[in-house]
């Protein structure tokens, strides 16, 4: 399926915490799987990330990239903006990624229950629910 870097770089945040929770072995399943297969674009992601901040930013003696706080020195207000304008340009770029869609009710478990930002940080390879499956994801979520 194709995905935005952006969408995959949000879903890394949340998938995550799906894999501690108690979805049961397919639940688990499709998460581990969709796990592995983001980690892997988003680490190419921050690879290339790196490169633009060797590029762009200022280093120290050693050549490590000075940091102020949690933010990179820029050696000017020109490059600063390029490399918010190349990295911004990637992060809008797709990606094809080997992940199924997921069947909502994978993601509810017996004591986890999903939150509003956790459907729209998987949006992208979660399966759109028929009127049935939405009834059923109701009384799960105990919103009868």
């Amino acid at each position: 399926m194709k995905v935005k870097i952006s969408d995959l770089q949000v879903a890394f945040g949340d998938v995550p915490r799906l894999g501690g929770a108690d979805l049961g072995a397919k639940g688990l399943y499709w998460v581990s799987k969709a796990l592995k297969a983001i980690t892997r674009e988003v680490q190419e992601v921050e690879e290339i990330r790196q490169k633009l901040l060797d590029q762009y930013a200022q280093k120290d003696e050693k050549g490590k990239v000075l940091q102020l706080g949690n933010e990179a020195v820029f050696k000017s207000a020109e490059d600063r903006q390029k490399f918010l304008d190349e990295f911004k340009d990637l992060r809008e770029g797709e990606v094809e990624i080997n992940v199924q869609e997921i069947p909502w009710r994978y993601l509810i478990g017996k004591t986890f229950r999903p939150v509003a930002g956790d459907f729209i940080a998987l949006g992208f390879m979660l399966k759109d629910p028929d009127e049935k499956e939405l009834e059923e994801m109701e009384k799960l979520l105990g919103r009868e």
